[in-house]
């Protein structure tokens, strides 16, 4: 997993965009011989060039190289959407057409949560920030929480699954920092976070952060630097691969938007602050929080660069408090999902469970009254 696999992804990833729009299924069958035919031309080409660039190693032939394969990638892009068939969106995920043991598992979370947030109007929202449930939220908290900008807050996301990443690897720190210690983790996080995408039902935000996650952890252990460009790609051509349509859908562009906004724009934003703050003779905890305040606004604009012509484009609309909701929202919904795993850790400790679910509950409560001011 080198740095130049993201330039093959993206090249898979441009052949699968171009097919969805010229997309016409009386055309799927000569499409996908004829894009397998150059395929593999390619592929053979860039073998022989290859052997004859050891002989006489040229550049341009290098150059050659890498635009045959780049061909071949981009061809088999469009012929893995001929193969696809566009997906019925009126088949929505039910109790009947999931896997049984992931519905077990779910709503035996929700039981869970059921005993340690009593309030019908918290729970559906720890349940949303959870496990992607929207069902039970009060519409006129919902409708709150899209006029304050934080819609996304209850909608799943990648930012959720970063939370949860980071409070699985506080858990299983304990396990040690070995090299085998280390093997462990990855292995038991990927699973983790694969059951955690499965259950709450695979959306391509959790998705694509899933991936992300697993291909950070991979490569650190190994050594090998990837790039945050080539995650990015590479989990979009994962998804793409397994189903071409989910291109079209509006949260895959929007995840896929909001990280490449990140990746572009946050560390500039960031570092211009950190240079500002350095120069300056600032008390420590003050310096921190200043620094911590700027990088969520970071984060939040570097978002809505890239995600705000897609929500024009779709909504007509784009939220204007999105900064001030983020600033105020983002710490304490990591609070609330610290608590949560707090609480259900130590809910069976008499006295440490008390507090930490009165805790969890005072957090929610919190969170909803906030956004109902903000939506006001």
């Amino acid at each position: 997993m080198g740095r130049g696999a993201g330039i093959f992804a993206a090249s898979f990833c441009a052949g699968s965009a171009i097919a969805l729009i010229h997309a016409e299924e009386e055309r799927s069958g000569f499409l996908f011989s004829l894009m397998w035919i150059i395929c593999l031309l390619s592929i053979f080409s860039s073998v022989i060039l290859r052997k004859k660039r050891k002989k006489r190693r040229c550049k341009v032939s290098g150059y050659i190289h890498i635009i045959l394969f780049l061909t071949a990638f981009f061809s088999l892009g469009i012929s893995n959407v001929a193969v696809h068939t566009k997906p019925d969106h009126n088949n929505k995920r039910t109790e009947q057409n999931e896997p049984a043991f992931a519905y077990r598992l779910r709503n035996d979370l929700e039981k869970g949560m059921g005993r340690l947030v009593k309030d019908q109007r918290d729970l559906p929202v720890i349940k949303a920030l959870t496990l992607g449930d929207k069902r039970g939220v009060d519409p006129g908290l919902k409708k709150a929480y899209g006029k304050a900008g934080a819609a996304h807050i209850l909608a799943l996301s990648g930012m959720h699954l970063g939370i949860i990443y980071m409070i699985v690897s506080s858990i299983l720190g304990i396990i040690g920092y070995g090299y085998k210690s280390k093997i462990i983790k990855l292995v038991l996080t990927c699973i983790i976070i694969a059951c955690y995408a499965f259950i709450t039902g695979m959306s391509p935000s959790v998705v694509r952060a899933a991936i992300m996650i697993m291909l950070y952890k991979i490569s650190k252990i190994s050594g090998r630097k990837t790039g945050k460009w080539d995650m990015i790609a590479l989990s979009a051509a994962i998804i793409t691969a397994v189903e071409p349509h989910q291109m079209t859908e509006i949260s895959f562009q929007l995840s896929f938007a909001a990280i490449s906004g990140i990746a572009a724009f946050y560390k500039p934003i960031s570092e211009a602050m950190k240079k500002m703050v350095s120069d300056r003779n600032i008390p420590f905890f003050l310096k921190k929080a200043v620094l911590y305040t700027w990088n969520t606004i970071s984060i939040s604009v570097s978002c809505q660069i890239t995600t705000m012509p897609i929500a024009f484009y779709y909504f007509g609309t784009e939220p204007s408090r999105f900064l001030i909701t983020n600033l105020t929202a983002i710490p304490i919904v990591t609070a609330t999902l610290y608590s949560f795993a707090s609480a259900a850790l130590t809910f069976w400790i008499p006295g440490l469970g008390n507090i930490s679910v009165m805790i969890l509950r005072k957090l929610i409560s919190t969170l909803n009254n906030m956004m109902e001011f903000l939506g006001s």
